[in-house]
């Protein structure tokens, strides 16, 4: 399962100054020293404008401040060198040293001044820009901070603090490729730190270079098997790439420090569902369900339970939901779609009806007891309920797409197109809009329509992996133009290569066009993706009798039948292998 990357990284802003956050706020911040702390130089006098600091004077009270600043006598150090600067005022070295006196001592207004008016002088002095942009950091001002680290880096490419805080503040403004080439550039002028390294790795992740990230990660994870920062990221990646057996292990470690941590104990979830441990998954998602009863954990918990064919707690699950969160539509939506899966249409169509009278004047509740008839097979009372629905429907291309959908599950297809064609006309997605046109022209076994719609998406979004499934399915299900299906199909899963429902579409077309060995593996593949879907079941059934495996093809009818029992065509396929 595909999961995106997630990013919520702190900021190292000033040196003495820089704090590391942990990721997405999954642990607290942590105040870090930078690994090479900027020291005051007495030696950065001895340059070319040592003979611009006004003689003996001026030099003893230079190295004067220098010295009260070393002691930490931020006060002492800015009178000193404020003399000197008195004595001669056109040295960027003098006016840096003031400048981060000034900072130190908590006068920022003197300190940007002190540097602007170096600048003035020099503007290629890379550690000016470098102290100016500093102070803009720690007042928040990074759109301003961002001109001066550039130029530093520009004017000193080989010193690894600059790269690295301009690094740090293209991420800051999610500039990522720019903060990725800072980084390699400092790294390629200073042993990197490990929290550098870190944040670089994450910094790839969220670019979705998980790949390029997974190598740093293991070296880190290798020479700091302690630090729950590195070990953390390490398996985030890991799951992210597939790794998911690494990575349960330092999501457990991780819960049981930080068991309040509810985007890693989802992770955990997902990884024990990809690597076929869902029942262990059950008890932290039901965890996760009863501290909020957040729609989204009962939807995980839903998932699980239908996934396992605990229908009994899919019911009780949809039904305290709609306990927990009375006269909540979505609350209701949610439950009437989950009790229809659970086998409980009546359930279903009863929780449905109770919308329509709390809210009858809300189109969407006709919908929903429309849809929940349309689940018990009541399509003559599901029609009439989407009557009530398109007598209070707003105009708005929204509620014609919505009701449009639904009449297109209702089998009645004219009418659906009807009101998507409206939709088109008040402004909807076109691309999306056309999508659903397609669905009800394909429902309606318009073939050469449904055809003509999905083009017409594709046009728009060439590369949109839903709609080249669409079509290629459609041209092997039709059994029409099958020879076409496949290089649509194999474009579709480089799109979204781990869809199961593309390698069942493309499975089915090798099916239709012969190429059985290539259609078994396909759809087994297809299997392990999505979970035993029905139909998947029983084109990969189809194939197994293609290639004389009976007793192969019998197992996987049954276990279709077993999920949806009231396929007939498919009832009549198992009594024939009898």
């Amino acid at each position: 399962m595909h999961r995106g990357w997630i990013g919520g990284w702190g900021r190292r802003i000033l040196p003495a100054l820089f704090v590391m956050g942990w990721l997405g706020g999954s642990a607290a911040a942590e105040t870090k020293t930078p690994s090479r702390p900027r020291a005051v130089r007495p030696v950065d006098v001895i340059e070319s404008d040592q003979a611009r600091l006004g003689g003996d004077m001026a030099m003893s009270q230079f190295l004067g401040g220098m010295l009260q600043e070393q002691r930490g006598d931020f006060a002492g150090a800015s009178a000193a060198l404020h003399h000197a600067y008195l004595i001669d005022p056109h040295s960027p070295t003098l006016l840096r040293a003031l400048s981060r006196a000034a900072l130190h001592a908590g006068d920022i207004e003197s300190a940007i001044r002190y540097a602007s008016d170096g600048l003035k002088l020099d503007p290629n002095d890379a550690r000016l820009r470098f102290l100016r942009a500093s102070i803009y950091q720690a007042l928040g001002h990074n759109e301003s901070a961002l001109p001066d680290l550039q130029a530093a880096v520009e004017n000193d490419s080989s010193d690894a603090d600059f790269s690295l805080a301009l690094a740090r503040q293209y991420e800051r403004l999610n500039r990522l490729q720019e903060a990725r080439e800072s980084y390699e550039l400092a790294f390629r002028h200073s042993d990197p730190d490990p929290d550098d390294e870190l944040r670089l790795a994450v910094l790839l992740g969220r670019m979705g270079d998980s790949k390029s990230a997974m190598p740093i990660l293991d070296r880190l994870h290798e020479e700091n098997p302690d630090s729950e920062p590195i070990t953390l990221t390490w398996g985030w990646v890991a799951d992210d790439l597939g790794r998911h057996a690494d990575a349960i292990p330092v999501f457990e470690k991780h819960l049981k420090q930080r068991p309040d941590d509810r985007l890693i104990r989802r992770r955990l979830i997902n990884s024990y569902v990809d690597t076929g441990r869902a029942q262990e998954a059950v008890p932290h998602a039901e965890g996760l369900y009863n501290a909020g009863a957040d729609l989204s954990d009962a939807r995980l918990l839903a998932t699980l339970y239908l996934r396992l064919q605990q229908n009994d707690k899919a019911r009780d699950l949809a039904l305290d939901v709609v306990k927990r969160r009375p006269n909540d539509w979505n609350a209701a939506s949610f439950s009437v779609a989950l009790l229809g899966r659970a086998k409980e249409e009546q359930k279903a169509v009863d929780l449905a009806k109770k919308t329509t009278v709390t809210a009858p004047n809300d189109y969407r509740s006709w919908m929903l007891y429309a849809s929940a008839l349309s689940q018990a097979e009541k399509t003559n009372e599901a029609v009439a309920a989407l009557g009530r629905s398109l007598a209070i429907l707003p105009d708005s291309a929204g509620a014609f797409v919505e009701i449009g959908r639904a009449y297109t599950e209702a089998g009645q297809t004219a009418r659906a197109e009807s009101l998507l064609v409206r939709a088109l006309v008040q402004g909807a997605d076109t691309a999306a809009t056309w999508y659903d046109i397609a669905s009800a022209r394909e429902k309606a076994k318009d073939f050469t329509g449904a055809e003509t719609a999905i083009h017409e998406v594709l046009k728009r979004q060439p590369d949109n992996a839903q709609a080249l499934n669409f079509l290629g399915y459609l041209y092997a299900d039709y059994n029409k133009k099958a020879d076409q299906a496949v290089p649509l199909l194999k474009r579709a899963l480089e799109l979204d290569p781990e869809n199961g429902f593309i390698m069942d579409s493309l499975g089915w077309a090798y099916y239709r066009i012969g190429s059985l060995d290539s259609a078994r593996v396909e759809l087994e593949q297809a299997i392990q993706a999505s979970g035993e879907d029905p139909t998947i079941l029983e084109h990969l059934g189809d194939v197994y009798v293609a290639l004389n495996l009976v007793p192969e093809a019998k197992a996987r009818y049954r276990r279709a039948l077993e999920i949806k029992p009231d396929n007939g065509p498919l009832r009549v396929k198992l009594e024939k292998l009898r």
